[in-house]
């Protein structure tokens, strides 16, 4: 009976804390590339916003939350835009009510997308107190050049503006995520603070495309300073490593404010 009891209560432990602490997500499309890759299983922090305060997250933030078009399916993104700001998407360029995120350039790297790696330059965004590494997509003509330009589509985005009590999210693999820019036949759409399921805080286990576990990933944090993507050339990983030494103040990271909110900032 004490057994029973044991098993009892370790099972209704799990169930609290998997319903207000913490819950594992599997991702299952290369959107989040390089950070997060297909096959990588996510902790997610279920009580960083409050279990019912909805707070505001932090611009940065990697938060897990119901498809706007298919809530059935639970999507990923990194949250760019706060309510009452204007977003637009220059030559794949952010712009938050006007001013453009800073980056550092990498230089030329890898992202699985499906069966096939595509070849691009990853770039380091610096967002408020946040820095990650994003990726876009390389022309094939400009693969060979080397990471000395930062190469930008020409394609421009938006603008979008940011309901209240919503959120703009991109995916890292700029060019292989639907995302806020595309939801909605193209018009564009936010997440609503009462869908956020949570903060994505750690890579719990991870498996490759063949199926077998990818130790190095597991454990790696979602939280503190991007590392060197796996299979990126040393070159691009000492220029993320010089990217992250000297970065800029935040009041040169940190956009103008857009419309007055009715929500509190974090």
């Amino acid at each position: 009976m004490s057994i029973a009891l044991g098993l009892t209560i370790l099972a209704g432990l799990a169930w609290v804390a998997r319903a207000f602490y913490v819950e594992t997500f599997k991702v299952a499309s290369p959107g989040m590339g390089p950070n997060l890759l297909v096959g990588d299983h996510i902790v997610v922090r279920k009580d960083a916003y409050g279990a019912r305060e909805h707070r505001l997250p932090a611009r940065g933030d990697v938060v897990v939350f119901p498809n706007p078009e298919h809530p059935e399916q639970d999507d990923i993104g990194r949250v760019i835009g706060l309510p009452g700001d204007t977003l637009s998407v220059e030559q794949a360029a952010v712009f938050i009510n006007g001013w453009r995120i800073p980056t550092c350039v990498m230089g030329v790297g890898e992202v699985n997308v499906g069966d096939a790696d595509h070849a691009g330059i990853a770039v380091v965004e610096l967002l408020a107190d946040t820095a990650y590494i994003v990726f876009h997509d390389q022309p094939k003509e400009e693969s060979e050049e080397g990471s000395e330009g930062h190469h930008h589509g020409a394609k421009s985005e938006g603008p979008y503006t940011v309901p209240n009590q919503e959120v703009f999210v991109l995916g890292d693999n700029r060019e292989h995520s639907h995302d806020s820019r595309y939801w909605f036949a193209g018009r564009g759409g936010g997440v609503r603070l009462d869908q956020i399921k949570g903060r994505a805080s750690t890579i719990g286990m991870s498996f490759a495309r063949s199926g077998r576990a990818t130790w190095s990933r597991v454990g790696s944090s979602l939280l503190g300073a991007p590392q060197c993507p796996q299979g990126f050339p040393p070159p691009a990983c000492a220029a993320l490593e010089r990217c992250l030494a000297s970065p800029p103040s935040r009041d040169v990271t940190t956009p103008p404010p857009g419309r007055s909110l009715d929500v509190a900032s974090p």
